[in-house]
């Protein structure tokens, strides 16, 4: 029987106004068990509320303090109403229990309600906001409590940080200290609503995940990393907290025009050397001068006997999107080829691979909804697409390669497509890498951090494998590179370490460095700085 009909989920909020996202959670579970009564919302009295409410004005306590933060509040959720994906998931976007009758089945609950919850017959409750009931509620579901966990999104906006942390944790039944089975960092967002937003909507995904994951096998992941405590508990931000968060936004959207004004941008570039990408020395690289109207990025290099090519996203401003070229480097310098695979949808990342006396191409195409996979017919030139590898998947980055005797596919999978955050990293193996099964990893997702989870290039010492990543800090794309040494790859276990990190400063004037690739003789990376098209 198809435990998703059968199971039993109640849903915890915390005081007298209902979160949209724990709305959407039961929403999906009534289309997804076929029966409201599957899915109960339980509301707890506010008396047991562990925290203060979740809006401003409740959380300030003087008046000049409600009314910066009410300004505030103004002026981000007229900004958060044009965006359909987000608006009504942020923390002070909640709903009225009444206007929830004859739709969604609800229990008050108060200090503890045992016979009702006894009988409920629970298999997982899920909660949003803060209680101090967790441990008591647990023991009356099979597996427990699932508990999400995030701050308001605030300072990490105000101090300009990469990442927005969340977890989401499971108290047990049997009264064990709870783990966290879930955790992660997720690109912060350009304002505070924004980021809250984010924040409900990547945790309600998950949230559907785990539960997808009990309904169909029965068990919940075991833990994983704990995050640091101070990520979720920050104090109330103050007035004056509030007139700096005002400042820097009003100075990022003033800096923003100008640029915008003067014609400047961010574009990359490409540079290489004749040497080992460990004995490389960046700053005595050889740039690669982009064509007018374009620009390089994403390099892969190839030797073919006594030739280098090296092939790139070429980035072509009047169609405004990708495409791969081919380059060549020689005595005589750089021959640009030109266009080799182009397609109406955006392409990059032109990840090279060999199988069985043959090249292969694995280039980004997330417009496609596929994971692409061309063959090489004459090099340079010709490419035909072979197989798809995966479908209907929003992915960026991929890259496949053997160790072990097993083919490996490291991914970035976007689960929120809306959200394009690509901050999670998938694991995949198969027996064949062209026409083989690509198997998910029990560990899946790696890592869900913008700053290390996607990729930005494959690296190789004998039978080690590095894995490049690039960096995404606040604002900003590609802000510097990762190299990690994979430390352990099997059907069950994965494990990296940093080992170096590529930073712009090695050239004057540069913003950015988020890929490198190297053949063994021969290695390219690729760079950014802010200047007006060409």
């Amino acid at each position: 029987m198809n435990r998703l009909r059968t199971s039993r989920v109640g849903v915890v909020v915390a005081g007298s106004r209902i979160p949209t996202a724990a709305i959407d959670l039961i929403e999906w579970l009534q289309q997804r068990q076929g029966a409201a009564g599957a899915c109960v919302l339980l509301i707890v009295d506010e008396s047991t509320t562990a925290a203060a409410r979740t809006s401003s004005q409740a959380r300030l306590g003087s008046l000049f303090q409600s009314i910066v933060w009410g300004a505030v509040e103004r002026a981000e959720a007229r900004r958060l109403r044009g965006n359909s994906y987000f608006n009504g998931f942020a923390a002070s976007s909640s709903i009225d229990p009444k206007t929830l009758e004859g739709r969604i089945a609800s229990r008050r609950i108060g200090e503890l309600d045992g016979a009702y919850l006894a009988d409920a017959d629970f298999d997982v409750l899920v909660q949003f906001g803060e209680t101090v009931l967790e441990s008591q509620l647990a023991g009356f579901a099979k597996a427990g409590l699932l508990k999400i966990c995030h701050g308001d999104g605030y300072w990490e906006v105000l101090e300009q940080d990469g990442g927005t942390a969340f977890a989401i944790r499971q108290f047990r039944p049997d009264g064990a200290p709870s783990i966290p089975i879930l955790s992660g960092k997720l690109p912060t967002q350009s304002y505070c609503l924004l980021n809250q937003a984010a924040l409900s909507r990547r945790c309600g995904h998950h949230v559907k995940r785990l539960l997808e994951q009990l309904f169909e096998s029965g068990a919940l992941p075991g833990p994983c990393a704990e995050l640091p405590q101070d990520y979720f508990h920050r104090p109330c931000p103050s007035a004056l907290d509030g007139v700096a968060y005002v400042a820097r936004s009003v100075a990022r959207m003033l800096v923003g025009k100008a640029r915008s004004l003067l014609g400047r941008e961010e574009r990359w570039a490409i540079s290489f050397t004749g040497r080992s990408w460990r004995n490389a020395v960046l700053s005595e690289g050889t740039a690669v001068t982009n064509p007018p109207g374009r620009f390089f990025a994403d390099p892969f290099v190839h030797v073919e006997g006594d030739r280098v090519f090296c092939f790139v996203e070429d980035y072509v401003d009047v169609k405004k999107r990708g495409l791969i070229s081919a380059l060549e480097f020689g005595s005589a310098g750089v021959k640009d080829y030109g266009p080799i695979i182009e397609e109406d949808f955006h392409l990059s990342f032109p990840y090279l691979f060999s199988f069985e006396g043959q090249l292969f191409m694995c280039p980004e195409a997330n417009e496609s909804g596929q994971i692409r996979i061309y063959r090489c017919v004459d090099l340079p030139l010709r490419w035909q697409l072979h197989s798809v590898a995966m479908e209907g998947v929003c992915a960026v980055d991929t890259m496949i390669f053997e160790s072990g005797g097993r083919w490996w596919m490291l991914t970035n999978i976007d689960p929120a497509p809306k959200m394009k955050t690509f901050c999670e990293l998938h694991l995949f193996s198969a027996v064949d890498p062209i026409s083989g099964t690509w198997v998910p990893h029990p560990m899946n997702p790696l890592i869900i951090d913008p700053a290390t989870a996607r990729n930005g290039g494959l690296l190789r010492d004998g039978a080690s494998v590095f894995r490049v990543a690039q960096a995404r800090t606040f604002g900003s794309y590609g802000t510097y590179a990762s190299i990690f040494e994979i430390t352990a790859l099997s059907e069950s276990d994965y494990s990296e370490r940093e080992v170096a990190r590529v930073t712009p400063e090695f050239r004057r004037g540069l913003t950015g460095a988020h890929h490198m690739h190297s053949s063994g003789g021969y290695t390219v990376w690729d760079h950014k700085r802010w200047e007006r098209p060409a």
